[in-house]
């Protein structure tokens, strides 16, 4: 069986597995009155500023950083045909791939250290692995299909209009240089590197300090309101996070999605997909479930790319 029929199978099972899920999924919600139970936990200790400043600082300036450094190397100049060397991207994806993982390691060390963050507050519970695990592949198999269609729709609408068809970075250059270190790295990138770091900084570290701050906004407005004093005392010793909230859901989402601009109309599917993210992430306040939503579909994302789908 070569990758192409391959990748056609697992395309072709995923549709009917997507109405059964959306099936299983409207029984659940007519049932219950919700999809997930709200599994609260305490509020994150980090803040807007210097924690979150900081964590993206290093995610954008360590990347940049290796960028700059490559071009010296090579003696690269700004407008250099990359797709004649393909030792050099080989040299930017993994450098860009490694350092944004020592960037989630220091920021999580600098928490461990400067909050005594647990791992809890971080976003991983290792007793909960398998259902997490569960809720994932679910959550991936329900909304594949429909943020693959509407990336197509918008795609085919966008490449009526523009001058250059809309591809993703890692895309294009699979298309134009598909050496084997390239493939590697760039597999590397879009199924290991970006769903595990991207979680945790936009879900982990924006959305949960997203979370903090709009409910203790609203402890505050609330006491204001009843006339009470007070509020912004209440809001600093109130510990527990709130069950649910969708405003840190779309923020981080909007924020997750712009940071994608200049990939054609790709941040709109994007957006969809972030909250689908940010409601496992609030629902759960665990990191592994969209996770695995997040890589299964840059898996097969890569497996289409690969395959020529």
């Amino acid at each position: 069986m070569n990758l192409s029929t391959f990748v056609s199978i697992i395309a072709t099972l995923l549709i009917p597995l997507c109405i059964l899920c959306w099936l299983a999924i409207c029984q659940r919600f007519r049932i219950r009155g919700r999809l997930l139970e709200s599994e609260p936990r305490s509020l994150v200790p980090w803040n807007g500023f210097p924690h979150v400043a900081l964590a993206f600082f290093i995610y954008v300036v360590l990347p940049l950083v290796w960028l700059l450094f490559v071009q010296r190397w090579f003696g690269l100049v700004p407008d250099s045909d990359l797709t004649q060397l393909p030792r050099v991207i080989a040299w930017l994806l993994a450098g860009d791939s490694l350092l944004k993982f020592v960037a989630m390691a220091m920021v999580i060390t600098f928490l461990r250290i400067d909050l005594s963050a647990s791992l809890a507050d971080l976003g991983f519970q290792k007793d909960k692995f398998t259902a997490d695990l569960r809720l994932g592949l679910i959550a991936f198999v329900a909304v594949a299909p429909l943020i693959y269609f509407l990336q197509f729709v918008l795609k085919w609408i966008y490449n009526q209009f523009a001058d250059e068809e809309a591809a993703h970075p890692i895309e294009k250059l699979v298309h134009e240089n598909g050496s084997t270190d390239v493939i590697f790295w760039a597999i590397f990138a879009a199924v290991i590197a970006a769903p595990i770091i991207e979680e945790f900084l936009f879900r982990g570290i924006l959305q949960g300090w997203l979370e903090k701050a709009f409910y203790r906004t609203r402890v505050i407005v609330n006491a204001e309101l009843a006339g009470e004093t007070g509020g912004e005392d209440i809001a600093m010793a109130t510990p527990t996070a709130p069950t649910f909230l969708w405003q840190p859901i779309i923020l981080s989402s909007l924020t997750f999605a712009l940071l994608h601009a200049g990939h054609g109309p790709d941040p709109i599917p994007l957006f969809f997909l972030a909250v689908v993210l940010g409601y496992l992430y609030a629902k759960t306040h665990r990191l592994l479930p969209s996770i695995v939503v997040h890589m299964a579909l840059n898996g097969l994302s890569m497996l289409m790319l690969l395959s020529g789908g």
